[in-house]
């Protein structure tokens, strides 16, 4: 059975009679579809293909004008927003991009045909790459022969075209870099989220103790450390990659410490490293989390 075409139903409702035929063809039951919630989901039993909505205003917000709705502006209705597919012995499914239980990834990317935009591991250590087209958000997760496992698709959202396009327009970000704010950088070290970590630690807040404080205040300072070397080079990519490195030492401090950094701990970093990169010159814009590609936690 071919899947491909079910792309086509992105950004359509869940009351669109050619997605409903489709539901039905791949056992997807939903007795009440009025009862959906955002990022409900209905899963095929029968085929391991899992399809996921969101509601309507969510979908035009965040992503694009809705392709159809069935229900007044003011009725809740959700739209097909992502799907996952997985193995199911007997499903006989091909999967869109007409990719395979265990594909290498190298015919993965031959298949979806651009480059892989991020990789990185998930919590279960699994091989997890990213890729963008003008349409989609692609995620094949890997074992570690890099092997396919399953994948993950949605409709892609406007901050990721965002952050595409200051990926590729790094070599362009190169004029706004200035050396002139290195000391203001440097004095970041005496204002780290650490600082409010530890008062909350006194506190008897108990995620924290003296070892994932202290872990964490390393990283940040040799992130300082890096960003002011980065800096001087007058090179975005340089500034760019700090970020990444960061974003990947607390991915790595976080597991070891057993998921310390909770959602308030989470945006304290992401604003401490933003804001410490656009001292540099540096421009993201407001809807792009520049960690969000590596990040864990």
């Amino acid at each position: 059975m071919e899947t491909n075409y079910i792309l086509d139903f992105f950004g359509h409702s869940i009351y669109h009679p050619d997605l409903d035929r489709t539901l039905n063809d791949f056992g997807a039951i939903c007795k009440d579809k009025s009862k959906l919630e955002r990022y409900d989901s209905i899963k095929s039993k029968l085929t391991g293909v899992t399809f996921t909505f969101w509601f309507k205003e969510f979908y035009d917000q965040m992503i694009e004008t809705p392709k159809s709705t069935y229900r007044p502006a003011n009725e809740d209705e959700v739209l097909l927003h992502e799907m996952t597919f997985t193995n199911k012995e007997g499903g006989n499914i091909i999967w869109p991009f007409g990719l395979n239980f265990g594909d290498h990834s190298d015919t993965v990317t031959n298949k979806i045909g651009v480059k892989p935009f991020s990789k990185s591991k998930n919590y279960d250590n699994e091989h997890t790459w990213t890729y963008y087209n003008d349409k989609f958000e692609v995620m094949p997760v890997f074992d570690d022969k890099l092997n396919l496992m399953w994948l993950r698709i949605w409709a892609i959202k406007k901050s990721d075209k965002r952050k595409i396009e200051l990926k590729e327009n790094l070599k362009q970000q190169n004029k706004n870099i200035s050396i002139t704010q290195i000391d203001k950088i440097i004095e970041l070290k005496k204002s780290k989220p650490t600082t409010n970590w530890r008062h909350r630690l006194k506190e008897g807040d108990s995620i924290f103790n003296d070892s994932n404080i202290l872990e964490s205040e390393t990283i940040l300072d040799s992130f300082i450390d890096n960003l002011a070397i980065a800096t001087k080079s007058k090179k975005a990519s340089s500034i760019y990659s700090t970020a990444k490195k960061v974003t990947e030492s607390f991915n790595k401090a976080n597991q070891k410490h057993n998921d310390f950094i909770d959602t308030m701990e989470r945006e304290e970093l992401v604003d401490f490293i933003e804001n410490a990169i656009k001292l540099t010159g540096f421009k993201i814009d407001s809807s792009v989390d520049i960690t969000e590609d590596w990040r864990q936690w």
